[in-house]
C-alpha cells in the first residue's frame, strides 16, 4: 500500500496468514448472502435442465436466458456484497446498475485474450493474467472499458 505517491514510502504489507484470516472472517460474516447470490442462478439452471422437453420452446428459451443473466451477475453481486456489506437484494441491484459496463469489460477482455491465444498460447496466458482483476477495478475504482483493463494490467 502506498502512503504517499510523491515520496514513495511504503507501509508494511500484511502477511499471507493475516490476509487469509481477514478473508475468512469476511467470508464467514457474509456466508448467507454469498450462498444466496450463487443459489439463484443454480436454481434457474436446474429449471432449465429439468424442463427440457416438458415446456414449450419459448418458455425453455426464457428460462435459459434468465439463468444466463443471473450467472453473469454472480461476480459483480458477490463483489458488491463483500465491498459494501450488502444483502442479496441490494447486491443484485448494484450489480444491475453496472451490468452493461461489466459485460463490455468482460467482452473486451475476452476478445483481447482470445487474440493472444490465436497468436500463440503464451500471449493469451499473459493477457488473461493481466485482465483477471478488471471486474474489481470496475467496481472498486469505477473505471470502465479499456481503462478497467489497463488498470487491471
Amino acid at each position: 500500500m502506498l502512503k504517499n505517491m510523491n515520496n514513495q514510502s511504503l507501509e508494511k504489507f500484511s502477511s499471507a496468514s493475516q490476509l487469509l484470516k481477514e478473508s475468512l472472517k469476511i467470508y464467514k460474516s457474509r456466508l448467507g448472502t454469498l450462498l444466496a447470490i450463487v443459489i439463484i442462478p443454480v436454481i434457474f439452471s436446474l429449471l432449465v435442465v429439468f424442463s427440457e422437453g416438458f415446456v414449450p420452446p419459448y418458455i425453455y428459451l426464457l428460462l435459459l436466458l434468465i439463468a444466463y443473466f443471473f450467472l453473469v451477475l454472480i461476480i459483480p453481486s458477490i463483489i458488491y456484497a463483500i465491498k459494501e456489506n450488502l444483502g442479496l437484494k441490494e447486491s443484485y441491484k448494484k450489480a444491475l446498475k453496472i451490468f452493461l459496463s461489466y459485460i463490455w469489460v468482460w467482452i473486451l477482455g475476452g476478445v483481447i485474450t482470445f487474440g493472444g491465444y490465436v497468436f500463440l498460447i503464451i500471449p493469451g496466458i499473459i493477457f488473461a493474467i493481466w485482465f483477471i482483476l478488471a471486474a474489481y477495478v470496475l467496481i472498486f475504482e469505477e473505471k470502465r472499458g479499456m481503462n478497467a483493463l489497463f488498470r487491471s494490467k
